[in-house]
């Protein structure tokens, strides 16, 4: 009996927490789209990631890796000569 109140006490928990998480504020300001960082973006170094603005692990080596390669490109090489 008791592990049956237990079990439904958790369910509640659980189901409380997932409407508290869906509620809208009062006090929300819309955030324009045009501001916003999409989920994906296709670039000529491969599709960049980001997870709520952030960028993912992969994408950001591959932002360093272009930085490591682009970097110290044709131009240094003439300025050497």
């Amino acid at each position: 009996m008791k592990r049956i109140a237990l079990v439904v006490s958790l369910s509640a928990l659980i189901s409380a927490d997932g409407e508290a998480q869906q509620q809208q504020y009062k006090m929300t300001t819309p955030i324009p789209e045009s501001i916003t960082t999409p989920p994906n973006v296709e670039t000529r170094i491969g599709t960049l990631e980001f997870l709520d603005g952030v960028p993912t692990p992969e994408t950001t080596q591959k932002a360093y890796d272009q930085l490591d390669h682009s970097t110290f490109g044709p131009p240094s090489r003439i300025g050497v000569r």
